[in-house]
């Protein structure tokens, strides 16, 4: 009851100070704005502005004058109160409210507790994957997350641990039949699967330290799918572009366990700064025990390629051929242009290029891996004439046009 009636007594003297103030031509307008405020008193700012065209406020500075009246929150409402003097003499009293108080909140990050880690943590956690090797065969990754980092490690590793593991814990993995050891100049020592076999495998860890260092195991089976095929360019072959004939070819390695016949090979030809006026320019694909011809493709008449300067070129060609790949068995398929006549233009060099952009295979989960399978033979004009004691370019080196 006390606040109440002190509220109505301030606005009972904000009224007549207001009128007062009209009367004498101090002030026109009076507006009053009351906001509540969070559990703290309300703060009336008044704020009285001098009419510039009274001549009462000739000489005073035009600076508004504040006044403050704090009112309990039990009492907060909102009104407006309105003098309103003639349009020639307008002046603005204004009650404000100071800002009110700004809550702070608090977010709470949850905390992802970090797993103990145990023998038996690996044994429920561990998986492992095969990938197939270079060379045949598949060799096992294992992995292992404990939310503070990932760990990988192979079938010949004795140890697992990382950083933000206290305990190192020793790892044993072990198959019947055993598993296959890669030749002593192998760049990677690690035994690896044979394809198509079934393996029955143990694996074991153990910590290095601490109270609890017996070594828990359980058996892993392990089921090994087909090889690949892998096509690759042979380790040696005169890439030099000469005119009429020019053989290469591409280097064919089954390994898988059961034999591999090819029935379709996909390529794309092009060349470069061929005279095809003087006759036909052909590709040849021979069979790679009998040197017997498989298949022949003419050049001459291919589309121009108008990206490149005297080049033409096409892509997609088909080739339907059958040859077989015993198991683990290495071949040469060979590949011949016949009828090459070289332009010397200077700036460009002549080229032949034939690439294998896929084949079929039978059995078809046999996948063909192509590495590099890629022909380019190709030769530089000479600037000069032949030079036997060039100590530097294209003579020098051996790729010279002649």
């Amino acid at each position: 009851m006390v606040d109440l009636l002190q509220y109505i007594g301030d606005r009972v003297v904000a009224v007549i100070l207001a009128t007062t103030a009209a009367i004498s031509g101090f002030v026109s307008v009076i507006q009053t704005t009351i906001l509540p405020q969070e559990k703290t008193a309300l703060v009336y700012e008044t704020v009285v502005v001098p009419h510039a065209e009274n001549p009462f406020f000739a000489g005073i500075s035009s600076t508004p004058q504040t006044t403050s009246t704090t009112i309990p929150t039990s009492t907060a409402n909102s009104s407006s109160i309105a003098a309103i003097l003639p349009p020639e003499t307008t002046t603005t009293v204004k009650i404000k409210i100071a800002p009110s108080v700004q809550k702070t909140s608090t977010t709470k990050i949850p905390v992802v507790a970090t797993p103990a880690i145990t023998s038996q943590w690996f044994l429920d956690n561990t998986k492992f994957s095969l990938k197939q090797r270079l060379g045949g065969g598949y060799k096992v990754i294992f992995s292992a997350s404990s939310g503070a980092e990932n760990l990988t490690w192979g079938a010949s590793d004795a140890s697992i641990g990382g950083s933000a593991m206290p305990l190192k814990f020793a790892f044993s993995f072990s198959c019947n039949p055993l598993l296959e050891v890669p030749p002593f100049d192998s760049f990677d020592q690690t035994p690896f699967f044979k394809v198509r076999v079934s393996y029955d495998c143990t694996m074991g860890f153990a910590a290095t330290s601490g109270s609890d260092q017996r070594i828990l195991s359980k058996n892993l089976p392990v089921e090994t799918g087909p090889g690949q095929l892998v096509i690759s360019p042979p380790s040696a072959m005169n890439t030099v572009l000469a005119d009429e004939t020019n053989d290469g070819g591409f280097v064919l390695k089954n390994e898988d366990a059961k034999p591999a016949t090819v029935t379709n090979l996909t390529l794309d030809v092009s060349y470069t700064a061929l005279n095809t006026q003087i006759g036909p320019l052909v590709l040849q694909i021979l069979d790679p025990s009998t040197d017997v011809s498989l298949f022949k493709y003419h050049m001459e008449n291919l589309a121009a390629d108008t990206s490149l300067p005297y080049t033409h070129s096409a892509t997609g060609i088909e080739v339907p051929l059958s040859f077989t790949l015993k198991p683990a068995d290495r071949k040469l398929l060979p590949v011949r242009i016949l009828g090459v006549h070289r332009m010397m233009i200077s700036g460009v060099d002549p080229t032949v290029t034939v690439a294998l952009r896929a084949l079929a295979v039978d059995p078809s989960d046999i996948k063909p891996t192509l590495n590099t399978a890629q022909i380019r033979w190709s030769c530089v004009v000479p600037l000069t004439g032949y030079d036997p004691n060039a100590t530097s370019g294209p003579f020098a080196a051996g790729d010279a046009c002649r």
